[in-house]
């Protein structure tokens, strides 16, 4: 038996490039992935502003060295009632990852990513995908939970998510639909 080959990685990766740094484009240490399938009301009317709510996104993950990076990916289905917007946070271990946008406005919230929904006349039953990707640094070795949550600043709106307000589950136009979040752990 021959095995050919130009190159053998190290077992922990390569260190990650981020713009402006020296690396060779990191190597994935391990990766987690969890498929949300199922369906979460967040407000049921009383939702309370400045209330971050969990949206059934949680992943969590052992970094294997406290210099990884946790590069955080996935997508969230989601709709509002009456057409309002929705803020999404990263929060990693209680604790929430905000952007890190520049700004100063102390009033100003910085969302990790946001979508809108209830447009037109699809106000009831159309459903929104709304992607993220984060890298973070979470500096530890110890186990690290990271969950999506939500926020809105009306307080008569709902969330729902992978569902629709209306959720007839017996028409073809409104469907149910999943979310993921997925960690992986690169070589920092």
């Amino acid at each position: 038996m021959t095995i050919k080959t130009n190159k053998i990685y190290p077992r922990d990766g390569l260190p990650t490039y981020v713009r402006g740094s020296t690396g060779s484009g990191g190597g994935v240490i391990q990766t987690v992935s969890f498929p949300f399938t199922g369906t979460t009301q967040l407000g049921g009317g009383t939702l309370a502003t400045g209330t971050y709510y969990d949206t059934g996104l949680t992943a969590t993950i052992t970094p294997q060295s406290a210099s990884s990076k946790i590069f955080v990916m996935g997508h969230i289905s989601h709709n509002c009632v009456g057409n309002q917007q929705v803020f999404f946070f990263l929060n990693r271990g209680g604790s929430i990852v905000t952007a890190a946008n520049g700004d100063t406005d102390g009033a100003r919230r910085s969302c990790w990513v946001s979508g809108q929904t209830n447009q037109a006349d699809y106000s009831d039953w159309a459903i929104m995908t709304t992607p993220f990707h984060y890298l973070d640094s979470p500096n530890t070795t110890s186990s690290t939970v990271y969950k999506v949550q939500a926020l809105t600043a009306t307080t008569s709106t709902d969330i729902f998510i992978n569902r629709s307000d209306a959720d007839r589950a017996s028409t073809y136009y409104d469907s149910r639909a999943m979310s993921n979040i997925t960690l992986m752990e690169v070589c920092g």
